[in-house]
């Protein structure tokens, strides 16, 4: 069974070119609304997060070849850790502690867009998954009055 695909152009690199410039658009408004309206760092982060996720999840109905979406996934990755190394993007990179789940989150992608194009609902539902399952366990995770710490193995 093949998904349907919605073309907005007739080239995917049109395609492309507009999906890259609507998720940059998101990441300013971010900005501007944890400035503006005073958010917190992490809740601009999360907003990020579930509307790239999102986004992401539906290059298999967008795009035919998986070039784009690898190069999408490039793209990010080499912006994210530059943003990172030049604490740039504040509503983003702001938190805490260090994470590199900015990083993390295209390299996950770019992985799923090499191996599973072949197989969309694989691509769609792992970054669904990924995209809402970490930002529900930050915000229960924030909420919780006394976290436990668990440690994988002994440092």
């Amino acid at each position: 069974m093949e998904l349907p695909i919605w073309q907005p152009f007739i080239n995917e690199w049109y395609t492309f070119a507009l999906f890259l410039i609507f998720i940059f658009i998101f990441i300013g408004i971010s900005e501007v609304a944890r400035s503006i309206l005073q958010w917190s760092p992490e809740s601009s982060r999360k907003l990020v997060h579930l509307i790239v996720g999102t986004l992401v999840s539906a290059c298999p109905f967008i795009f035919k070849s998986n070039i784009p979406p690898i190069l999408l996934a490039s793209v990010f990755i080499f912006v994210n850790s530059l943003a990172l190394k030049t604490k740039k993007f504040k509503g983003m990179h702001s938190t805490d502690r260090t994470s590199y789940g900015t990083v993390y989150f295209p390299i996950a992608f770019l992985i799923l867009a090499l191996f599973w194009w072949e197989k969309p609902i694989t691509i769609i539902l792992s970054m669904l998954i990924m995209t809402f399952s970490d930002t529900i366990a930050a915000v229960i995770g924030e909420r919780t009055p006394q976290p436990r710490n668990f440690w994988i193995w002994c440092p």
